[in-house]
């Protein structure tokens, strides 16, 4: 009959379901354009920052302070905060601005677990402890669930921190942008001065 179409296999597919396959075509067309680097559109680049959280086990700090020094470049262009140790390390190896914050065990892990409940982190390095009796960690349960609960990038060990900043330098992850309020986009909307 006229309302509906005709699927690959040959079975009628009601219109009302063609209609919906064409609205979400469509909206992940135009999302995929959007959220490909601003260079390939001929767009010109952002200029805002991203806010990048580190923390290291301690087993890890030297790991993450020398991550840091090889791609200084990279980080030097947004905006960071860090647990205290973890954050002292990387600012005096590298020379970065880091915003520190509490140490790991007296509540650092919480106020960055904080940051990304309210979006305000786009980034998060988090070199935690692979030794098998590290045993489980509310803290850290919780700060990997903010990450999945507002889709926050997250890497834990060095092969994945080393992809997601070169996306960030290649600004595949600027769509956080849009969802941090603390970013430049935010600020610009909303007429917020720095």
């Amino acid at each position: 009959n006229g309302n509906s179409a005709v699927s690959r296999n040959g079975t009628a597919v009601p219109e009302t379901c063609t209609g919906i396959l064409k609205i979400h075509t469509l909206t992940i067309c135009l999302f995929l354009f959007s959220h490909t680097p601003a260079s390939r559109h001929n767009i010109k680049e952002r200029d805002g920052t991203m806010d990048i959280a580190l923390i290291a086990d301690d087993t890890k700090k030297e790991l993450m302070t020398q991550f840091c020094i090889a791609y200084c470049g990279i980080l030097s262009k947004h905006n960071i905060c860090a647990t205290s140790t973890t954050g002292k390390y990387v600012q005096e190896a590298t020379g970065l601005e880091i915003e520190k914050l509490l140490s790991g065990e007296h509540g650092g892990t919480q106020q960055i677990t904080s940051r990304i409940s309210y979006n305000e982190i786009d980034v998060l390095l988090y070199f935690r402890s692979t030794t098998p009796n590290h045993g489980y960690d509310e803290n850290e349960n919780n700060l990997l669930r903010m990450c999945d609960v507002h889709n926050v990038p997250v890497a834990t060990n060095i092969a994945t921190a080393e992809v997601l900043i070169c996306a960030l330098d290649h600004g595949d992850l600027d769509w956080r942008e849009i969802v941090n309020p603390r970013s430049d986009y935010n600020r610009r909307r909303r007429g917020m001065t720095y």
